[in-house]
């Protein structure tokens, strides 16, 4: 037993040498490094109150597809089309959505948010044009993230733009179970705040996390997205056509995530998709009177 603990103790302490060791590597490498090294997932990080976001000012490599696309995020964590620190102006427009919003594998200035944003700062500069969306957002976290820019925050928000898209639907059904009275989303993943700092930190500042990530099944996500669309594609050419039944749109491969399968397939629709959509309004009711309390403008839009 004593053998057995004095091993244990010998390879925590190595382990502890090497993590301090690559901490203080990374620390020291150029920002330019940093970028083509980090994966980007190390920049998609956890958040305690709801659930994901962006890391604050960084900058990484995103991937979609086979395209790669340098990605900023100011001091806010939002999406933007540089590192830098956000001047309020006397409008400042927020959106808000999923990956639709957040333009993933795009630059900021080809999404459609920043495409709007360029139109109207050139004919206005006392707009500032902010993009809040991440990946796999939906109303629960649209609430929760709201609540928390405007209340804990204090952000000075003057319109709120909610751009909500049909698998919002299936994520707060499925993955967000609620959104409780501090407006904190409820979900399975870890929740403990210190955990969470500890995760993002590690995410951040190691070497190892950037190695470990790339060589895990995530990396082959691009090369299932491309083989399932391309095999589809003659498909994809009938349903632009109107030559395809529902039941054939089913048997699609791209469908067979049932993220939007609600909008084929009643049995589907009375199993979940229902109760998923009444669910999420209410989230959407619930951000309509908190943003009401503070006279915000908001309008939700559904993609």
């Amino acid at each position: 037993m004593y053998r057995f603990k004095n091993i244990i103790t010998k390879i925590s302490f190595i382990i502890l040498v090497y993590l301090i060791f690559d901490i203080v590597f990374f620390s020291l490498l150029p920002n330019d490094i940093k970028t083509k090294i980090y994966n980007n997932r190390a920049h998609r990080i956890k958040s305690f109150y709801y659930h994901h976001d962006f890391r604050p000012n960084a900058s990484f490599v995103d991937q979609w597809g086979y395209n790669k696309t340098i990605i900023n995020t100011n001091n806010l964590g939002f999406k933007d089309s540089e590192i830098r620190d956000v001047t309020f102006k006397k409008k400042n427009i927020l959106f808000i959505g999923d990956s639709f919003t957040e333009g993933v594998g795009l630059k900021f200035e080809d999404s459609y948010v920043g495409l709007i944003s360029e139109k109207i700062k050139k004919n206005n500069e006392d707009i500032e044009i902010l993009n809040a969306a991440v990946q796999s957002y939906s109303p629960a976290i649209y609430l929760s993230k709201i609540y928390h820019l405007l209340e804990r925050e204090s952000i000075p928000i003057t319109d709120i733009i909610i751009m909500v898209s049909g698998g919002d639907f299936h994520d707060d059904y499925f993955r967000y179970i609620d959104v409780d009275k501090n407006y904190i989303v409820i979900h399975e993943d870890p929740t403990n705040k210190y955990l969470i700092k500890l995760i993002n930190f590690y995410k951040s500042q190691t070497l190892l996390y950037q190695f470990i990530s790339r060589v895990t099944p995530i990396k082959k996500i691009p090369i299932l997205i491309k083989s399932t669309f391309f095999n589809d594609q003659q498909n994809l050419d009938k349903i632009e056509k109107n030559k395809i039944s529902n039941e054939e749109i089913l048997n699609m491969n791209f469908l067979k995530n049932k993220d939007f399968q609600y909008f084929y397939d009643d049995k589907i629709f009375n199993e979940w998709g229902e109760t998923a959509i009444l669910k999420s309004i209410n989230f959407l009711k619930r951000t309509i009177e908190i943003t009401s309390k503070k006279k915000h403008k908001s309008n939700n839009f559904i993609r």
